[in-house]
């Protein structure tokens, strides 16, 4: 299955959170540095995923 990258950070951004599984925060530099993405870009996705409430 093709999905496009933002599709596949969005993912792994909200499987690294569920992953965490702790009540406090994580900050977008962790996750950004964790997938070796720019913490601008995941930002970005992020606010999208927020939108939608899924994050």
């Amino acid at each position: 299955m093709k999905y496009s990258k933002a599709t596949d950070y969005a993912l792994h951004t909200m499987l690294l959170m569920a992953k965490d599984g702790s009540e406090t925060s994580i900050s977008v530099v962790e996750l950004a540095d964790k997938q070796k993405v720019s913490p601008t870009y995941l930002s970005k996705i992020l606010t999208k995923l927020s939108k939608e409430g899924l994050v």
